[in-house]
């Protein structure tokens, strides 16, 4: 679903500038108290949690070994900050009309974020602006930037504006001043509802509505399905989903076990019975299709994944231990390296084929015979 593709987007635009934040402890209060109630898509990310993890230590590794990563903690450091501390959680939501911001726990006072941006040349445009008797900041960013944030597209920049000491929201500046404005009373009910299903202490987390004439736009047919390599298109079943949650963890004695589940609303018992259905079918096929030489492997994926019609939903759940984490693992570098094998140098497309540099695609014609 376009909708969902573009905040995906957002959450990895927003994660990358929160590096530069740096995050108090998290308060009690729910940060859906601070949500515009016109939102129909919510999304939290439990970061402080997440850096304690033995899967972010692995990352770690690598990461202080990247210029961009050394610079960072040089740059915390003169807050005595730490990349570890510099974000709690982050909160994203968005609304119908892709318009959205965030929420994110930081720990850096609004005069020394005014002097981090002082300081950097690429900031050197951003202006300030009082709304409501709080500064708003507004930073330019590059085209290729603000397509991934929603709303940012018409004006190449995004706003922040702390609306507590450590709380920040970021977005466009119209839909700052639009929440500054109008601060409503928090998320709408049914966001509030869906968030009952979620288990406490996951990492990640969502909730999102559909109305109906959003649902129909956000499933339409692109191509009569054509795109779909096995199994058939679900666009057919999905048109009749109205609403969702979903969710992920770690777990097990060394909390590193993936676990989560995804919870789909349907209009009736029988449209849930029969996106389940096709689910499992595309499911399989696509890991069939993809493993075709690890069929065991395949298999031992399919038996984590669970798919099952509930009354009016639809429920995936999944848990992958951590020894099948590492089969995936160790086959996907296989395969990529098995990739880098098969194709030396540069490679070009053609079609669906891809063509190694070494082959012209358009050879030259043969030369006219000789006329006797």
């Amino acid at each position: 679903m376009r909708m969902f593709a573009r905040y995906a987007v957002a959450l990895s635009a927003a994660c990358c500038l929160t590096w530069s934040l740096a995050a108090a402890e998290p308060k009690a209060q729910d940060l859906l108290s601070k949500v515009p109630a016109s939102a129909s898509v919510v999304i939290q990310i439990n970061v402080k949690d997440f850096t304690s993890l033995p899967i972010y230590q692995e990352m770690r590794k690598s990461m202080v070994r990247e210029r961009d990563w050394t610079n960072a903690e040089t740059e915390l450091a003169k807050y005595g900050l730490t990349p570890e501390t510099c974000v709690s959680e982050v909160l994203l939501f968005g609304d119908d009309n892709d318009l959205g911001g965030a929420l994110i726990y930081t720990g850096l006072n609004e005069s020394n974020l005014e002097a981090i941006l002082q300081a950097d040349p690429n900031n050197a445009q951003f202006v300030t602006e009082t709304i409501k008797g709080r500064k708003v900041f507004e930073i330019p960013v590059k085209a290729a930037v603000s397509g991934m944030i929603p709303g940012a597209a018409a004006t190449n920049s995004f706003a922040l504006t702390y609306l507590e000491p450590n709380l920040m929201m970021l977005g466009t500046k119209d839909s700052l001043k639009k929440s500054l404005e109008n601060p409503g009373s928090g998320a709408n009910k049914l966001i509030v509802s869906q968030k009952s299903r979620i288990p406490k202490d996951t990492l990640v987390w969502l909730a999102f509505n559909l109305p109906p004439k959003a649902a129909a736009a956000a499933t339409a047919p692109a191509n009569n399905n054509a795109a779909m390599p096995v199994g058939g298109g679900l666009d057919a079943y999905t048109e009749n989903v109205t609403g969702g949650t979903g969710w992920v963890s770690m777990s097990g004695a060394k909390k590193d076990d993936l676990t989560g589940e995804l919870v789909l609303d349907c209009k009736d018992a029988q449209s849930a019975t029969m996106l389940a259905m096709q689910a499992k079918t595309v499911v399989m096929g696509a890991l069939v299709f993809a493993m075709q030489d690890k069929p065991q492997l395949a298999s031992s994926l399919n038996e984590a994944i669970k798919i099952a019609s509930v009354e009016k939903c639809v429920k995936v759940g999944i848990k992958v231990p951590k020894a099948l984490q590492d089969e995936i693992k160790k086959y996907a570098e296989e395969a990529s390296k098995k990739q880098t094998a098969f194709t030396p140098g540069a490679a070009v497309s053609s079609g669906t084929t891809v063509v190694p540099a070494t082959v012209p695609q358009n050879p030259p014609a043969a030369p006219p015979a000789k006329k006797k």
